[in-house]
């Protein structure tokens, strides 16, 4: 057994293959990376090229002066460089929440402020 096969062994919990379904730890490890993620999708950052999920940070990445790849992050669905990530769906959601409710709280206190000055002029 190689050195690299055994090291990755001895980092498998107990219990993996049969979570898995596996008769063996490759298998078991096949079916673990075809399934479905558990994180909810809506909550990643999307490239800002194509909003493909696929967001990945370059590995040790460090800008360098006058280069021209000065980009933190590469999308692995449209290989697009940049610096910063486009919000996720669920980061866009809660603003635009934030925003409504901002804007309906003004909207209630305008009125509130309307319904006053028609009572006064009523009053008159």
């Amino acid at each position: 057994m190689s050195s690299q096969r055994h090291r990755r062994l001895d980092i498998i919990p107990d219990g993996f293959c049969d979570a898995w379904g596996g008769d063996s730890v490759e298998e078991a490890l096949e079916r673990a990376e075809r399934a479905r993620s558990s994180t909810d999708h809506r909550s990643f950052k999307r490239c800002p090229g194509c909003f493909s999920v696929k967001v990945r940070r370059k590995p040790g990445h460090k800008p360098l002066p006058n280069k021209k790849d000065n980009f933190d992050y590469k999308c692995g669905e449209c290989g697009h460089h940049f610096a910063t990530p486009a919000p996720s769906i669920n980061e866009i959601v809660e603003r635009e929440f934030s925003e409504l409710t901002e804007s309906l709280s003004d909207a209630s206190s305008n009125a509130n402020a309307l319904a006053a000055a028609l009572r006064r002029r009523e009053e008159r």
